[in-house]
């Protein structure tokens, strides 16, 4: 009774997401003032998210350096002949065939490609289409409304979602895995040391006065694993709480929830690995090097799906030469790791926002001055 529920009430969110994605991102470009106002706020944002891929994929690197390069007893099997094929494919896939066919399939980043395009050309051709303007407008309002009426459920939900854990006792099938995950565990702090640091470096914050402002999000996404739960709220403590003005948010969380997904970096790699030394085969730093890269590139170009899971290291064992068998293991981990994962990526994206509300702010005092 409990399974059923919860997937209903994290489909029906995933249903209202997309719409909510779509509308709020054209109308946050364009009710920008200009072209370069948008130009400043992606590259602020598109800098920060590169950062922290480039860190996250040196810190799964150095991990994966320390406890896998050279384990195992049978020949590598590693390769990247197919890496720039898989890479090529994930690029090109943001273009839709046709308009409607992303909405039809619920392909996030085909969908934000279009809402980046509509609302470019909207910008550029501003006060030409009231009509449609108003439409958009309304229509984000009326998503957003319902969004925040179904996330009022959220701690109910939660606490069934914990009581469903415990009944069906997944937490026995991954006994045999307690030192992966608690070694994994060890690059998620990494990231969040490095990101607080950031937030005392440029916002001159302390961790516990960021924590009070950003806390009741990060729990939202650590309970429930799922960014799209936390929308709504994290919406409003970033406009209210944080000060971050508002076609920031509204340009920054959609972007966000789709983009950054950097805190999955490490665990893709490393739960890989882990399977591959199961079944006796190792690997040198040449071979897994393409698998990061390959790593960096699905965090930007995999769309947050469910069951996007077994897609992922399907990949990554191919180019690894690493038996599908070993899928079920790999994406029984990958769901536990979720929880935290979900947690840092929401912070990934919240961090950003401030530092690009903290960017805008000094480019404003030194136009005054």
């Amino acid at each position: 009774m409990l399974k059923p529920l919860i997937g209903t009430f994290f489909g029906f969110i995933n249903a209202l997401v997309v719409p909510v994605l779509f509308l709020s991102t054209i109308g946050s470009i364009f009710n920008m003032d200009n072209m370069a106002q948008m130009k400043r706020i992606f590259r602020s944002l598109l800098i920060w998210s590169l950062g922290i891929i480039l860190v996250s994929s040196a810190i799964a690197l150095l991990t994966a350096w320390i406890f896998f390069v050279g384990e195992g007893s049978a020949s590598s099997g590693g390769g990247s002949g197919d890496l720039w094929n898989q890479i090529g494919t994930m690029v090109f896939g943001i273009i839709p065939s046709n308009i409607i066919q992303p909405f039809l399939d619920g392909n996030t980043l085909q969908i934000m490609f279009l809402a980046i395009v509509s609302g470019i050309v909207m910008l550029t051709l501003k006060g030409r289409f009231p009509f449609i303007t108003k439409i958009i407008t309304e229509g984000n309002l009326i998503f957003t409304t319902i969004l925040d009426a179904v996330c009022a459920m959220m701690p109910l939900i939660i606490f069934i979602n914990i009581l469903n854990m415990m009944i069906a006792g997944n937490g026995g099938a991954l006994l045999g895995s307690i030192g992966l995950i608690a070694m994994m565990l060890v690059p998620l702090l990494a990231l969040v040391v490095i990101m607080l640091l950031s937030v005392a470096l440029i916002e001159k914050m302390n961790p516990v006065t960021y924590f009070k402002s950003a806390g009741s999000i990060l729990l939202i996404a650590f309970s429930t694993g799922s960014s799209s739960a936390t929308f709504a709220s994290h919406t409003l403590i970033a406009s209210v709480k944080q000060k971050v003005r508002d076609y920031v948010v509204s340009f920054s969380i959609p972007v966000g929830a789709l983009f950054n997904k950097q805190f999955a970096i490490p665990i893709w790699l490393l739960i890989s690995l882990f399977v591959a030394n199961l079944y006796g085969i190792s690997f040198t730093m040449a071979e897994i090097i393409p698998v990061v890269i390959l790593c960096m590139i699905l965090s930007v170009a995999v769309p947050p799906s469910p069951g996007i899971g077994p897609f992922l290291f399907t990949i990554i064992f191919n180019l690894l030469n690493i038996p599908l068998d070993g899928l079920a293991m790999a994406v029984t981990i990958a769901i536990f790791m979720n929880y935290p994962a979900t947690a840092g990526q929401v912070m990934v994206t919240n961090i950003g926002m401030l530092h690009t509300e903290h960017m805008l702010c000094a480019k404003e005092i030194k136009v005054d001055y």
